[in-house]
């Protein structure tokens, strides 16, 4: 069966590696009946069921501290990798329901990511002067700046990009640059 998503040309649904029994890569010159494809097409062939019992367990492992650094990640400055963390692990399972006649296959994988991500937009905090502001004011609920001060950090200098007040005053803010945590269970 055709698995093209022609919107963003690729697969419409993802097939587990330890399903695939057989793989071939037809390239240019390839027959009419793969006349939507423009560069190659991938065939694949599914495992089935047998007369025997099968099956797998596995697991495939990415990890930002098992990865080396590359040139770009030179380039770019960075010491030291940002987060990827991948731990992608299934089995399978195959055999008769009808001898010779009638079989099961079965494939159940999980993958968790986690990485690092820049948030959409720019976000703006307090700068130290901003929070020693916010510590004089009266009339602030005291645990709630307290909560808040534990858990955003400073900015590092202010900008007049965004104008914040409180009860009145003017309270100098500026962008924070920071990674933000982005998982994503499939």
């Amino acid at each position: 069966m055709d698995n093209d998503d022609r919107y963003v040309t690729g697969p419409a649904m993802l097939i587990s590696n330890e399903s695939v029994a057989q793989f071939n890569v037809l390239q240019n010159q390839f027959s009419s009946e793969f006349g939507a494809a423009s560069g190659g097409v991938f065939n694949m062939v599914v495992k089935s069921g047998t007369n025997n019992l099968h099956g797998s367990i596995y697991e495939y492992f990415q990890n930002r501290n098992l990865n080396a650094m590359d040139a770009s990640n030179v380039h770019a400055g960075q010491t030291s990798l940002p987060r990827f963390d991948s731990n992608r692990f299934g089995a399978t399972v195959g055999g008769p329901i009808i001898k010779n006649k009638l079989f099961y296959f079965g494939n159940y994988e999980y993958n968790p990511i986690g990485q690092s991500a820049q948030p959409g937009q720019t976000v703006y905090a307090p700068t130290a002067e901003g929070l020693s502001i916010l510590n004089g004011m009266s009339g602030l609920n005291t645990t709630n700046l307290g909560i808040f001060t534990k858990y955003v950090p400073v900015a590092p200098a202010a900008t007049s990009d965004v104008q914040t007040t409180v009860k009145g005053v003017l309270i100098p803010t500026g962008p924070l640059s920071f990674a933000s945590p982005n998982y994503n269970n499939a």
